[in-house]
């Protein structure tokens, strides 16, 4: 069995991140969910085109099988504690790039949302296939999402049941407030990196040996 991830490099005008993610992405979308990904362009916060450098790998022979969360977070670890471990370990399956037009104000097509009140937290119901639950707090949502995301995808909605936020698993899909969204993510992505296994990439994951991510 072989299975396929990908060593991710994104450069916008004042940063640049690398971190590994399931399968090839070519689109904004399949990127959209992943704890670095999210937490890098939570950062981004004006208009400018985003670069993205994909560079595909294959661990093991046979038939091809797309990584799991859980397998990008081992080779996550292997790849900052075992020295050139794509050459030694991988098979390159190629190299892409593609830009991401980003317009924070146009995000998820939610241009002129409301803008969170920090003093007055919105009356938001969770829904799951575990049940509805009230949300009194940014606190509640996050962990709302990170318990009942592990079963199925969450939607929140306000209380005359319009949508507020969905999800895909632990990781938000779309959501009408994006100063909420912001404020959501400082509380959420710690969650969700206890749950996943993804290290602070920042802190914990040296400069990639191994294969080249241009």
């Amino acid at each position: 069995m072989a299975v396929l991830f990908s060593a991710v490099t994104i450069t916008s005008d004042s940063d640049q991140a690398e971190f590994l993610v399931a399968g090839v992405p070519k689109s904004y979308a399949d990127l959209e969910g992943w704890t670095a990904f999210e937490s890098f362009m939570d950062e981004v916060d004006t208009e400018q085109d985003i670069k993205v450098h994909v560079a595909a790998c294959l661990y093991g022979e046979g038939e091809v099988f797309t990584a799991t969360p859980e397998e990008v977070a081992y080779f996550t670890i292997r790849a900052a504690q075992t020295e050139d471990f794509f050459y030694d370990h991988c098979t390159d399956a190629g190299h892409s790039d593609f830009t991401i037009p980003w317009s924070p104000k146009e995000l998820f097509g939610m241009e002129g949302a409301t803008m969170y009140d920090k003093e007055n937290h919105p009356n938001l119901i969770g829904h799951s296939v575990n049940g509805s639950k009230e949300l009194h707090s940014i606190e509640d949502v996050a962990k709302f999402i990170c318990e009942n995301g592990l079963h199925g995808d969450v939607t929140i909605t306000y209380d005359d049941n319009t949508p507020f936020l969905n999800t895909f698993g632990i990781y938000i899909d779309r959501i009408a407030d994006m100063d909420y969204r912001e404020e959501l993510l400082k509380v959420l992505i710690p969650m969700q990196k206890e749950l996943d296994g993804t290290p602070d990439f920042e802190e914990d994951v040296p400069e990639t040996n191994g294969m080249e991510m241009k």
